[in-house]
């Protein structure tokens, strides 16, 4: 989580650690890295290393969780997700990554996994292509309420971040509507049409909001 890649180069290599070697609760360390957006770590673990960026860890949560949730920017999550870790788990407590991003206030990396931008130069998110949720990396499943009954928008509001809770109510009213309608179609991660509130790729028992709030997860 420091980005001592010297260090992880000689930890790995010469000392023979393994490269996945987990935490107790199950976390590695190219999740960590991912969770303070050390690029040039995450490339050393992944491409040296040859890691494995898709490890869950005992709360349900991958890298890309940890990436969204933490200090990375737009390119290391592009990064993540061109090693083909998936952006649309549910982890133990129903939280997806845009409940992560929007926890944390990070409304570009929620803009970006809705099919937008939003830098923090620009007063208003824009698409990034002419479809509603042509270029989006998760559907309305991931908008839903988690096992607390927070929505995005509802822990964009306790991050105190007024902006950013008002989009996700908007976005969250949008699928709510397509829901209802049953007849629009939203894209998965490669670019497949998927039925919107399409199956999960993941699901966990739940566990209660505060508590994974506590620990990072």
């Amino acid at each position: 989580r420091n980005g001592h890649v010297d260090i992880i180069r000689y930890l790995v290599s010469e000392q023979g650690v393994p490269v996945d070697a987990r935490t107790s609760e199950g976390t590695t360390a190219f999740a960590l890295a991912c969770w303070k957006g050390h690029l040039n770590a995450m490339r050393w673990l992944a491409e040296n290393g040859k890691c494995s960026p898709g490890a869950v860890n005992t709360f349900g949560c991958n890298a890309a969780m940890w990436c969204v949730q933490g200090e990375a920017n737009i390119d290391a999550c592009e990064y993540v997700h061109s090693l083909g870790v998936s952006f649309r788990l549910l982890n133990r407590n129903g939280h997806s990554a845009v409940h992560k991003a929007a926890q944390r206030g990070r409304r570009d990396i929620c803009a970006w996994l809705l099919g937008w931008e939003w830098r923090s130069d620009q007063k208003a998110a824009r698409r990034r292509g002419d479809e509603t949720w042509g270029t989006s990396l998760i559907d309305s499943a991931h908008l839903r309420a988690d096992s607390e009954g927070f929505q995005p928008s509802d822990l964009a509001r306790l991050a105190d971040n007024q902006s950013l809770q008002e989009w996700l109510q908007m976005r969250q009213n949008e699928v709510l509507l397509l829901d209802t309608v049953d007849k629009h179609s939203l894209r998965g991660d490669h670019g497949e049409g998927v039925r919107v509130g399409s199956v999960i790729e993941t699901m966990y028992p739940p566990v209660t909001f505060f508590g994974a709030a506590a620990t990072g997860d």
